[in-house]
């Protein structure tokens, strides 16, 4: 009989979702390593930043280092923080499996000090956290402060255009993913606060184990607009949109993505 390990999740219990459990399953649902994504995002900074050299990175919730190990290896100065202890635990693991060399930092990134200035800033699955504009706008200040000028800083988010389900505010959607399963239960309307209960079920066999990550918890969605904004409003420039992790661009009359990443310079 295949091990099962899940990981439950009410309203209530927001860090129960990157708990011990959850930390050992991760990387058997999302990938140990995010090379091809890394590769983008190697590829986004010599095109944003015309430059071919690295320096100093911070991946903000930077997990069990799906990016951080690819972009050490690459050749960056890594630097990662992540409120979850369970998760930067088998970072560290894996840090010393690939002889990779950077910093991690147990802190929630509001609480984050550092000497360090960076050149690229990540925030990958971060933001969709974060539900008020007080914290969003708090959220880029504070990256905008830890960059070099000149710097790049990529963030992704859920598009609201793909999710939104016509048929009214209380209706659910349900989309399939590689992985697992997501249905939303929207809460209001995306395009003005983007704030829906979202159920995120996946289920993935890999070499004779069962592995569940089963959570119901708020996440914010955004328009290209609504993102722009809030990036533009924190200090930063040139902001760009590209499709999930890739260096197509898109704009207002081409939406569909269901993961939009977002590029902006810090002059």
């Amino acid at each position: 009989m295949a091990n099962l390990y899940s990981t439950k999740q009410s309203n209530e219990e927001g860090a129960g979702v990157f708990s011990h459990k959850a930390a050992n399953i991760w990387d058997t649902l999302y990938g140990a390593i995010a090379r091809s994504e890394s590769d983008v995002i190697c590829k986004l900074w010599n095109k944003e930043t015309d430059s071919s050299s690295y320096g100093k990175a911070l991946d903000i919730g930077c997990g069990t280092g799906r990016f951080f190990i690819p972009l050490a290896q690459s050749g960056w100065d890594m630097t990662g923080v992540d409120s979850s202890e369970a998760m930067l635990s088998v970072l560290k693991q894996k840090m010393k499996k690939y002889k990779i060399e950077g910093e991690t930092i147990h802190s929630d990134f509001s609480l984050f000090k550092n000497d360090k200035q960076f050149d690229l800033v990540l925030a990958f699955f971060s933001v969709i956290y974060t539900l008020t504009d007080k914290d969003m706008y708090s959220l880029f200040r504070k990256v905008h402060e830890v960059m070099n000028p000149g710097g790049l800083f990529l963030v992704n988010f859920f598009n609201c255009y793909e999710f939104w389900n016509k048929k009214g505010w209380n209706a659910s959607m349900g989309r399939i993913f590689k992985s697992g399963h997501l249905k939303v239960n929207y809460a209001s309307t995306p395009m003005l606060r983007g704030i829906a209960n979202t159920e995120d079920m996946r289920l993935l066999s890999h070499n004779g184990k069962l592995a569940s990550d089963a959570s119901i918890r708020p996440v914010r969605y955004h328009s290209l607009n609504s993102m722009r904004l809030f990036i533009t409003s924190a200090g930063f420039e040139n902001v760009t949109f590209y499709s999930g992790f890739s260096d197509k661009k898109i704009g207002p009359e081409d939406t569909r993505a269901t993961v939009i990443t977002a590029a902006a310079t810090r002059t």
